[in-house]
């Protein structure tokens, strides 16, 4: 009798199924379609955690991010992004590869390439026109601002799904001073 014939519908299977990580894929999943009209690009998903796919499991793993998020006008739910505001990051060794600013929908990136031997934590803050604020504690190891930071409910920014972490508010520029 050859069990090795037996077992093989099963470990085919298995072998298949191994081909994908559910964590990640439940990650991206979440996140819903893409907005009508938008392609994936700089301009899309404002206020999603952009590592969920820049990362290398996710499905944009060919342009991986260091570091990526949205900054709002305000803190508020109907808040558009805002724009130009200069991103500025220092990691434990002290060293940052920009400043960056926020494009039209007021997302920023910082690709792995351009940042490699990024050491974390990070001290993260924003400007403009000489205001800043700038996050009152270190961010320890998620380089998506928006895993922390998602969009206020009831903006068309928010996830379409619920999530089953607490935000502390989206990033927003009202508070700079």
């Amino acid at each position: 009798m050859n069990y090795g014939i037996r077992y093989l519908p099963f470990v085919a299977a298995l072998l298949l199924s191994s081909c994908t990580d559910p964590v990640p894929d439940m990650a991206v999943a979440r996140l819903g379609p893409e907005a009508d009209g938008v392609s994936p690009g700089p301009l899309h998903r404002p206020g999603q955690p952009c590592l969920v796919c820049h990362s290398e499991r996710g499905p944009a793993s060919n342009k991986p991010f260091a570091v990526a998020g949205t900054v709002f006008e305000k803190p508020t739910g109907d808040a558009p992004p805002t724009t130009p505001i200069e991103i500025n990051l220092r990691d434990s060794m002290n060293q940052s590869p920009g400043p960056f600013t926020t494009n039209e929908v007021g997302n920023f990136y910082i690709t792995e390439d351009e940042w490699p031997d990024i050491t974390f934590p990070l001290r993260v803050g924003i400007e403009r026109n000489g205001k800043r604020s700038e996050m009152m504690s270190a961010v320890n190891r998620e380089g998506s601002c928006n895993f922390c930071h998602q969009p206020a409910s009831g903006s068309r920014y928010a996830l379409p799904t619920d999530e089953p972490r607490t935000s502390i508010g989206q990033v927003d520029f009202a508070s700079a001073k």
